[in-house]
């Protein structure tokens, strides 16, 4: 059975699309890919499974020097912290201080749920709201 310790390594720092890597490379390479890139976009999201355990998702997306998309997942994790404004700023800059995104932030897609849209507010972020469910 999967628990959650095994969900966090097998998504966190997973590339999107057809591969998912795994493992601390796969850190060291998002984090080499995106110190390449001067700005990055950020989508958000959170939800609850089935068995009732709550789940939040990071994806930085960007644009490279030689102008190729691209989109990688920086963290996808059980969240067992209530879903409060306060908790997720805090879980959002988190993650932009552990992949070194401080400053290259231009907007956060999430949602329109009062929570994250305050979050993304008080994290002093730009909040660009989704025109449909994430």
């Amino acid at each position: 059975m999967l628990n959650s310790q095994h969900f966090r390594r097998a998504w966190r720092g997973g590339e999107l699309g057809a591969k998912r890597l795994v493992g601390r490379s796969t850190t060291r390479s998002g984090q080499t890919v995106l110190s390449g890139v001067e700005t990055v976009s950020l989508t958000t999201d959170s939800w609850m499974s089935r068995s009732t355990e709550n789940y939040i998702s990071v994806t930085a997306h960007y644009i490279t020097a030689e102008w190729e998309m691209g989109s990688y997942l920086l963290e996808c994790v059980k969240y067992s912290e209530h879903h409060t404004a306060e908790n997720l700023r805090d879980e959002l800059l988190r993650v932009i201080r552990e992949w070194k995104l401080e400053g290259k932030i231009v907007a956060v897609c999430t949602d329109n749920a009062a929570n994250i849209t305050a979050a993304v507010k008080l994290a002093k972020l730009k909040h660009l709201p989704a025109l449909h469910r994430l």
